[in-house]
C-alpha cells in the first residue's frame, strides 16, 4: 500500500505546478496595462463631443519655470489620431499668412480644456486637403456644412424646412455671378 505524502502526490513525489502559456502571460500583462492606463484616461465629460472640421479652443497649460499659465490654441480640428489614452488631435490655426499645426494629446494632463467655437461639417476623416487653401476657401466647409446640419435635423424632426438645398444654392450663385457680369 502506498503512502501518500503530506504536501505531496499519492506517489510521494511533489507536486508539479502549471507553467503559464504565453497567452496567459501576455493576458496578465495586457489586464496590468489596461488597469494603470484607465486611471489615466480622462472623464468622459471633460471631452466635449467634437467632429473634425469644428473649430475649437484649445486650453494648453505651459510651465515654464515654477510659474505655470494656460495658452489658448484657436483653429480648424483637422484630423484626430489613436485610439484610448494614446489619442491625439491635430488643430490648423493661420498666424501671419502662415499655417500653424499644432498636435496634442487629448488626455494629457496638461490640456486643460478642450472647447467648441463652431461647428464644422466634414465629409473626410482627415482635412490635410485644407493645407493647399488659403482665406474663404479654407473656411467654406464649415461655412455651408452649419447650414446643411441644420436643415437635416429638420427634416428629421418632422418641421418643414425652407433652406436651399445645395442643387438650388448653385443655381442661384451662378445666376448671380451672370448678372453681376452683365451689368
Amino acid at each position: 500500500m502506498k503512502r501518500r505524502a503530506e504536501d505531496g502526490t499519492p506517489d510521494g513525489s511533489p507536486e508539479r505546478k502549471e507553467r503559464p502559456t504565453k497567452v496567459d502571460r501576455h493576458m496578465d500583462r495586457t489586464k496590468i496595462i489596461e488597469s494603470v492606463v484607465a486611471d489615466q484616461l480622462k472623464n468622459p465629460k471633460e471631452i466635449p463631443n467634437y467632429r473634425i472640421g469644428d473649430t475649437v479652443d484649445v486650453h494648453y497649460r505651459i510651465i515654464e519655470g515654477d510659474k505655470e499659465r494656460i495658452q489658448v490654441f484657436q483653429g480648424v480640428l483637422l484630423a484626430e489620431t489613436g485610439r484610448g489614452i494614446h489619442t491625439m488631435i491635430t488643430v490648423r490655426r493661420i498666424v501671419a499668412n502662415e499655417g500653424v499645426e499644432r498636435m496634442f494629446p487629448l488626455h494629457s494632463p496638461r490640456l486643460a480644456k478642450l472647447e467648441i467655437v463652431r461647428r464644422g461639417d466634414a465629409r473626410r476623416a482627415k482635412l490635410y486637403f485644407l493645407r493647399e487653401r488659403f482665406g474663404k476657401a479654407q473656411r467654406s466647409a464649415a461655412w455651408f456644412g452649419s447650414a446643411r446640419r441644420s436643415s437635416d435635423s429638420a427634416q428629421h424632426s418632422g418641421e418643414q424646412c425652407h433652406s436651399v438645398t445645395p442643387v438650388a444654392r448653385v443655381l442661384l450663385c451662378t445666376s448671380a455671378s451672370i448678372l453681376c457680369s452683365a451689368l
